[in-house]
């Protein structure tokens, strides 16, 4: 009797010793998701600096002209996912359509309700802007343009 009190004493032992093994694998698994998820972060707010400083500068209008009158300017509205928010700018009719997707990527993550990929699209006409080598004027997107950042 006694000895099978001692045995059930130390499978109990053991079981606990496994519980609490995984338990401490658990920690470091959660432990090394956050720091990636730190360090991954990190990353996109450095690239997201980067963007910023490589975005050509919005143009400022010509001989003290009105933007709206600069005859190589487009204004370009963009709405975000949310449909809620809009944020507008101006770009020059010869910028190409990856300078939009590097403005997009400037505004940070919070423009996003699920994901981070998206598409930028003009919703009527329905028009997929994917060929990031076309200039802005090429794709009508001059004199001015309306936007949806559709998550994909």
């Amino acid at each position: 009797m006694i000895k099978l009190q001692q045995e059930e004493l130390k499978k109990l032992e053991e079981m606990e010793r496994e519980k609490k093994r995984l338990e401490i694998e658990e920690e470091r698994r959660i432990k090394r998701e956050n720091e990636e998820k730190i360090r991954k972060e990190k990353e996109k707010e450095e690239k997201r600096k980067i963007i910023v400083n490589s975005l050509p500068q919005e143009p400022s209008g010509i001989n003290n002209l009105n933007l709206e009158d600069d005859p190589n300017s487009t204004k370009i509205v963009f709405r975000f996912p949310d449909l809620n928010r809009r944020v507008e700018r101006r770009f020059y009719k010869t910028d190409t359509i990856s300078v939009l997707y590097d403005y997009v990527d400037s505004l940070g993550k919070d423009i996003f309700v699920e994901s981070e990929s998206y598409d930028l699209v003009q919703t009527f006409p329905f028009k997929l802007y994917s060929n990031k080598e076309k200039k802005l004027v090429e794709e009508g997107l001059f004199p001015n343009a309306v936007l949806q950042i559709r998550e994909i």
